[in-house]
């Protein structure tokens, strides 16, 4: 289950049930348990470590292109 106190703890960036759909191109996808706009390095580095420890099924990156990864392939 995601930890939300300990998540926003991490980073003021974080929506919680954000529709993908306003993220994607195609203006598809369901609904995401938190959507993270890291500002840094090291806020990257703490939500990697945060994911690690919680059962998570994907781990989005996106930058200049959109990225999804498991979480097995990172």
């Amino acid at each position: 289950m995601l930890d939300r106190e300990r998540l926003s703890a991490i980073t003021d960036n974080v929506v919680y049930d954000e529709p993908m759909s306003k993220h994607t191109t195609f203006r598809i996808g369901g609904t995401a348990d938190a959507f993270v706009s890291p500002e840094n390095a090291l806020e990257i580095e703490k939500i990697i470590h945060f994911c690690k420890k919680i059962p998570i099924r994907r781990i989005c990156l996106w930058a200049t292109a959109q990225i999804c990864l498991s979480v097995t392939a990172v």
